[in-house]
């Protein structure tokens, strides 16, 4: 795969998850890196489910990897993106280690983060 496309999607929620996954249809013309911060995919719309007790956590939080073991132009790796140089065409993240992640391509859907309306130690209850 030298002369394939080198594509960085960052973020494994919704969206990052859906253009991997159509990104990998490509083959061999791509090689595609999967990073995000967490090792799962949450399917939120589901939650309440868990919360009732009718579905376990791992059915709706599959593991990345195991989302695209069968493709192998598709890496997965777990770290947090530190930085984006646009003119380098690079990806800076911590992975524990520091690692620079070169592009061709880049995809940013990095999600969201909840609202607490001005009650910022819900999300500190919440985490405990």
């Amino acid at each position: 795969m030298a002369d394939a496309q080198r594509i960085v999607v960052v973020g494994g929620g919704f969206g990052g998850l859906k253009a991997a996954q159509r990104l990998a249809r490509l083959g061999d013309a791509v090689e595609i890196t999967l990073i995000d911060r967490v090792n799962h995919h949450v399917f939120q719309p589901l939650l309440y489910q868990v919360a009732t007790g009718i579905l376990s956590p791992g059915q709706i939080a599959p593991a990345l990897r195991s989302l695209f073991r069968r493709r192998p132009n598709v890496r997965v790796v777990l770290g947090e993106v530190t930085g984006f140089d646009l003119a380098e065409r690079t990806v800076s993240a911590t992975v524990p280690e520091d690692l620079v992640l070169p592009y061709d391509s880049l995809v940013v859907a990095a999600g969201s983060t909840g609202s607490y309306f001005g009650h910022d130690e819900w999300a500190r209850m919440l985490r405990a």
